[in-house]
């Protein structure tokens, strides 16, 4: 929108929320993420005059959990974590050996991060029954 030089204006910018979105290859549609977004206004790229900045609740993109999941993406989503956790106490509390104090260990957790559940409850044995298994997926999902 030109305006003279020493005038001003108020301007309204309408931003379609498609013009947010990046496609999901997951979800196999097109998504907006939650976040604060920032809208610069200047003369150039390189002399910016002013910002917003907007804050949007984004559109719902959380992914179900299944065993292929990682130990990191189980612990990024609230019910994964804390169904996880449950069962990692409950794992210990029963004398869970080794893999409880694995699990007891940051490092350790922070290493199994990358590793999908499946290849952790393997590791476990007995401690991860597949009922453990299947009632980690319905808690989670």
């Amino acid at each position: 929108m030109p305006i003279a030089a020493g005038e001003s204006a108020e301007v309204v910018l309408t931003v379609d929320a498609g013009d947010l979105a990046y496609w999901d290859v997951e979800l196999g549609r097109w998504v907006v993420e939650a976040g604060d977004y920032t809208v610069a206004v200047g003369a150039s790229s390189r002399d910016i005059r002013t910002t917003a900045t907007v804050a949007l609740a984004g559109d719902d993109e959380r992914r179900a959990l299944t065993v292929d999941s990682t130990i990191g993406e189980w612990f990024a989503d609230p019910r994964g974590a804390q169904a996880l956790a449950e069962a990692f106490t409950a794992m210990a509390a029963a004398g869970g050996g080794a893999m409880a104090q694995t699990v007891a260990d940051p490092a350790m957790l922070s290493l199994m991060a990358s590793m999908p559940l499946d290849r952790v409850v393997a590791f476990a044995g007995d401690a991860f029954t597949p009922e453990i298994l299947a009632d980690l997926l319905k808690a989670a999902n």
